[in-house]
């Protein structure tokens, strides 16, 4: 069994051979030519493992990654900064055109950062914004070393948490959400994606069960964040979330609230 570290340095490369997948193909959703660099061996290997369990190729991260990249063009010439929460290899601060003045802050585990910055150096990889990596344990005090950095409580911010809360202990989830809300000024937004509890009987998880919801709206309500727009992702095309139904003898499992790929943008 890896360490957490190792696995979420895993979890890291795999999600960058994902997009350098993407980015080979014809009809690619998104352009990122940092990827394959990042995602290295052990991405491919890991893309490889994951398409052989699940029968083939994962769209659904590359549509994932489309999403948040078209919500960050939206919003980001409207909030003072950004951040990303287990930024992992992400590279959008280097391949969107962002406005230059705005603040671009990661957050990660230190092993994640000790390989990305020498490997975008090695690219010659220039960000377009202004950024700042801010090496530290999402699971433990992690706003003092992001205030620390520069970031400026109480102004807009825009919070990305791509493919991180699935990762994290419930009561992580809330302490996460609920203090990113109270260093947020006005005009902030929280995006995030999470899993319906179908995942859970899906297979065996052993130790490392993932966080899911069936009421995303309620859980970022409760945290502070008491506007969500919810969509979900059905047949890899993003949709705006439709109300379902348990399933029962009169309908089919399409119809299970908890069977959902969930894709929020809550505001303050």
């Amino acid at each position: 069994m890896p360490t957490d570290a190792e696995f979420l340095y895993g979890t890291a490369c795999w999600t960058a051979a994902a997009r350098a997948k993407e980015t080979a193909r014809s009809d690619r959703l998104f352009d990122d030519p940092y990827a394959a660099t990042l995602g290295g061996v052990v991405g491919q290997r890991a893309q490889e493992a994951s398409e052989l369990a699940s029968g083939g190729e994962n769209r659904y991260l590359s549509v994932r990654s489309r999403w948040f990249d078209q919500i960050v063009e939206v919003h980001a010439n409207h909030v003072s900064q950004v951040v990303n929460l287990g930024a992992g290899f992400d590279t959008r601060p280097f391949r969107l055109t962002l406005p230059p003045s705005l603040r671009w802050f990661e957050i990660d585990l230190p092993g994640v950062f000790d390989r990305k910055e020498p490997a975008l150096a090695d690219l010659h990889a220039v960000p377009t914004c202004v950024r700042t990596v801010v090496p530290t344990d999402l699971r433990g005090c992690w706003a003092d070393p992001l205030l620390w950095a520069g970031f400026e409580a109480d102004q807009s911010t825009f919070w990305l948490a791509e493919g991180l809360l699935f990762y994290l202990h419930a009561t992580t989830v809330d302490d996460l959400l609920s203090d990113a809300r109270k260093i947020s000024g006005s005009g902030s937004l929280f995006a995030a994606d999470l899993f319906g509890s179908a995942l859970l009987g899906q297979r065996d998880w052993l130790e490392r069960v993932p966080y899911c919801s069936d009421d995303p709206a309620g859980l970022f309500e409760r945290a502070g964040w008491p506007e969500a727009e919810v969509g979900e992702v059905r047949r890899n095309q993003v949709v705006p979330a439709m109300r379902r139904e348990p399933p029962t003898a009169g309908n089919s499992p399409a119809h299970d609230l908890t069977n959902r790929a969930w894709l929020i943008v809550a505001c303050a």
